[in-house]
């Protein structure tokens, strides 16, 4: 399930919709401190799991500029 309401981003969400019959659940935007995972492709996608269930892909604005910083170091 792919989640790009922009609103909700707990695990709570993420676990309604894993009870609604998603198999995973992936937010487009920033969640909480309990989620699975918070995952940057390009930085760290390396933490991503097979068990995870409920990840975030953090924020535009990560994404963004995260591959920058870590080219610049």
């Amino acid at each position: 399930m792919l989640d790009c309401t922009g609103v909700y981003g707990s695990r709570e969400h993420g676990e309604a919709h894993l009870q609604a019959g998603a198999k995973k659940v992936l937010f487009s935007h920033p969640g909480g401190n309990d989620l699975d995972a918070t995952v940057v492709y390009g930085v760290n996608q390396d933490e991503l799991r097979a068990g995870h269930r409920i990840v975030s892909n953090a924020s535009c604005t990560t994404n963004c500029i995260i591959p920058i910083i870590k080219t610049a170091r």
